[in-house]
Order: C-alpha cells, then structure tokens, then sequence
C-alpha cells in the first residue's frame, strides 16, 4: 500500500519530529549529538531551508523548519535521516532501524502558533527533566534564538509584514 502524498509549499513554516525507534535512544553522547547538528547544517543549505527552532532530546527531534522551494522537506527529511542512520549504524554497529516510521510534520498556522512552537520546542529538555533553564541544553536552539549566540544554523524569525512565512497569514 502506497503513503499518502504531502503537500509542503514554500514560505510555510513547519513542526517536523522523529523519533528513534521503539522510543529508543538515537543520541548517546556529544559526538553523536554534534554529527547530527553537521547534517542539519550541511542539508539546510542544500536544500534551501530556514531554521527558526530546534531541539535534539535523547530519544527524538523537534524542528521548525521554513523551506524556501515547494516540495523540499520531504526530501530534506529523507537524507537527514538517512544520513544519521547510517553514521549511527556504521559507529555503533548496529543493525537494524534507527528511526521509528516516517517523521512528522505538522503545518504551522499562524504567527503565535510559530512563537508558541519555538518556546515549546526549546523548553522540551526541561520539561524532561534534564535541565532547569533552557540555556543550559546544549543542543536546541535556544542560545541561538534567544541569547543571540549564533550557532551557524537558527535563522530569525520573521516579523509580521515581512512576507509569506506561514500558512495564509502574511501575504
């Protein structure tokens, strides 16, 4: 049985998760954390996207991604995760699936949805428990975002009037 196609416009801005397979760990330790960070890096650019929030937790990923060409992040999303699998597998030897199922995207409606979406993302780690204030996390966006520290990947975001970013609400 065939998957359903999706629809992903340009100048939309996007909730994308993946989570490791059987809810299991994907990221072990700081090599794997920062070889996954290359890979986003290296495909934003290849695949025309916008970062505007990201966080990489033990066992998945959350992105708010803007892609810049219709039809991109499917494609984007396939040689990221591809290409982390097989370091993953390659590294650790392990076989088998890294990734449970296809990621998820959800469109991203309006500009506070945006905001809220970027604060939910990058206060995940504490929510788990794993730090007290989001700046201590390491591997999310945060710093980036809101402390100004630049990380070579996480984008502005948009403020209203600037153009189409998400779903119908700047034209």
């Amino acid at each position: 049985m065939s998957r359903n196609y999706r629809v992903q416009v340009a100048d939309h801005a996007y909730h994308v998760t993946a989570r490791g397979n059987n809810r299991e760990r994907v990221f072990h330790d700081n090599l794997c954390y920062s070889r996954f960070l290359k890979y986003l890096r290296k495909y934003k650019l290849l695949f025309h996207l916008r970062f505007y929030a990201y966080v990489l937790m033990p066992n998945h990923i959350h992105l708010v991604v803007e892609p810049l060409k219709d039809d991109v992040l499917s494609r984007f999303m396939q040689r990221l995760l591809l290409s982390y699998a097989c370091w993953y597998n390659r590294y650790y030897k392990h076989l088998g699936h890294v990734w449970q199922g296809r990621y998820f995207s959800k469109p991203i409606p309006t500009d506070a949805y945006l905001d809220q979406c970027c604060f939910y993302i990058e206060n995940n780690p504490v929510r788990a428990g794993l730090v007290a204030d989001p700046a201590d996390y390491p591997w999310s966006s945060y710093r980036a975002r809101v402390l100004g520290k630049d990380d070579g990947l996480v984008d502005p975001l948009p403020t209203v009037g600037s153009g189409p970013v998400t779903m119908g609400v700047r034209s």
